[in-house]
């Protein structure tokens, strides 16, 4: 594929007389880590929401591998690869840290409900592929997040990280500068 991963291009966002996006133009290609910066009001969050097909963009094309994301609808996105996590930490009290990042996957599967139920060996082996993939999401975010390693609620903002984590085609969490990875 040529090009960005994700490509914004002009988009705005109104809601009645109030731009809180206006034109923007970003493009973001495979392993590059880049973060939206500015203050309250901004528009981080409208960007965000347009990304993931919460908002439909008033005007400008949103383009994911090469195709047009722009008004679909926030399930078929995530399940194209695109997702986000909250600022605030939203973890299943009673699941294990490992099950909250498995969460993520649903859309993703490769097996349906009959298979669950009766545990054919597919599920099996989806479930063995889901575990050993959330284990290695777990273990690379705090290289990605270095403070999330210092315990207390840091630690546990790496697993809605790594839940957002589990549906993007490139697994890079954002951080406050664009820089590429290797």
């Amino acid at each position: 594929m040529n090009g960005p991963l994700l490509q914004l291009e002009r988009v705005t966002m109104q809601f009645g007389g109030l731009k809180a996006v206006a034109d923007l133009d970003l493009g973001v290609s495979r392993g590059e880590l880049v973060g939206l910066i500015g203050p309250n009001g901004a528009g981080k969050t409208t960007v965000f929401n347009v990304i993931t097909g919460v908002y439909a963009p008033t005007e400008g094309r949103v383009g994911f591998e090469g195709r047009s994301i722009a008004g679909l609808k926030a399930n078929r996105i995530a399940c194209g690869g695109i997702t986000r996590t909250f600022q605030n930490i939203r973890l299943f009290s009673r699941l294990s840290c490992l099950d909250n990042v498995r969460v993520a996957a649903h859309p993703h599967r490769k097996v349906g409900l009959a298979s669950a139920l009766l545990r054919t060996p597919a599920f099996e082996r989806d479930e063995a592929s889901l575990r050993r993939q959330s284990m290695e999401m777990r273990t690379s975010l705090p290289r990605a997040f270095p403070m999330a390693s210092s315990g207390g609620w840091r630690s546990r903002a790496r697993w809605p990280a790594s839940r957002g984590c589990c549906s993007w085609t490139s697994p890079q969490p954002g951080s406050i500068h664009r820089r590429a990875t290797s």
